[in-house]
């Protein structure tokens, strides 16, 4: 089974400064007005010669990014 195709679905989502982490503890960042107000995250998604499409997903990416390089260098990688 081969890689043949990818797509980058980039996701920007608004951050809610106070938050529950998993375990159900409270949690306040220290200074929220110096946190970002943005989480960037990206979907990855792979098809393969058999049919089968696969996702994946990367988060928290910083600052602004260029999802055209960034799918010509994972194609490079993974594609063939």
């Amino acid at each position: 089974m081969k890689i043949t195709g990818l797509e980058i679905h980039p996701v920007a989502v608004a951050r809610i400064h106070h938050t529950t982490v998993g375990h159900g503890r409270e949690m306040e960042i220290p200074d929220a007005d110096a946190a970002p107000t943005v989480s960037r995250f990206a979907v990855l998604e792979l098809e393969t010669d058999e049919g089968i499409c696969g996702l994946g997903e990367w988060s928290d990416i910083p600052g602004v990014w260029d999802v055209e390089e960034m799918k010509k260098r994972l194609e490079g990688k993974l594609v063939g």
